[in-house]
């Protein structure tokens, strides 16, 4: 256990997606008492520190209600692969992440942690170069994986948030490509886009240490394997792959 977590209280959006079902365990097992919002609570098996709440990403006012209280909020929810550029759901998260700063404002919640992905540019960085944004982004992952709206839904709101640095402590961190595999070892922050492949497992446990770490306010950081370290030596990361299992 966490014990700079302890007694504190999250609220995490996006607990059943493909980090969030790790991420919940990992949070638990730190110390965290996690606020979970869900569309279908019956998704999340009870846990001790857990509270389930029903509620829709959509309504303002649920979100609201929600984030009260908390010390630090954490989203985790996103645009599914596939979704169409003008469709339904396109401009959801943008919309989503709107409503949850300006919850977090009225309740004076300052801590969030929303992942994005690893071609999102912060504030200052250069462009992405011609080969990787038109070959590798635009191609691949937005035409070929149907990740377009997500893509650009997370560069809208990197640039929204940049606009908060006054009342919000966002941390962002930026994944490249994951895999749903037991843990390969511990992760770690790096300033620099990095070539691994982490599990999702590896990217929760890490993303909790993030929210102790004031280093990473403000900051965008990539992960990647600790060369160091063992998949033994992760106990975040088995502690959360032992409650999904």
């Amino acid at each position: 256990m966490n014990s700079a977590a302890a007694g504190k209280t999250m609220v995490l959006f996006g607990a059943t997606g493909n980090t969030g079902k790790y991420f919940l365990p990992a949070a638990l097992a730190a110390g965290w008492r996690v606020t979970a919002f869900l569309r279908t609570p019956s998704k999340v098996a009870d846990a001790a520190g857990l509270t389930k709440v029903k509620g829709d990403l959509t309504k303002p006012a649920d979100v609201a209600d929600v984030v009260q209280g908390a010390d630090v909020v954490v989203c985790l929810a996103g645009v599914p692969r596939g979704t169409k550029p003008g469709g339904r759901m396109d401009g959801f998260m943008t919309k989503a992440m709107k409503d949850i700063v300006a919850a977090m404002e009225q309740h004076g919640v300052r801590r969030l942690m929303f992942q994005v992905g690893g071609f999102t540019l912060l504030q200052g960085e250069p462009k992405t170069g011609c080969f990787a944004a038109c070959c590798i982004r635009d191609c691949v992952l937005g035409k070929c994986m149907g990740e377009s709206v997500s893509l650009r839904e997370n560069q809208v709101i990197a640039e929204f948030l940049e606009t908060k640095r006054a009342t919000i402590d966002w941390t962002l961190p930026r994944p490249g490509m994951l895999e749903h595999k037991d843990t390969k070892g511990t992760v770690v922050g790096s300033a620099a886009s990095t070539q691994d492949t982490c599990a999702f497992v590896d990217l929760a446990a890490w993303e909790v240490t993030l929210l102790d770490d004031d280093a990473t306010i403000h900051t965008g950081p990539f992960p990647t394997y600790d060369k160091t370290a063992t998949a033994a030596g992760n106990p975040s990361a088995s502690a959360a792959t032992d409650a999904k299992d």
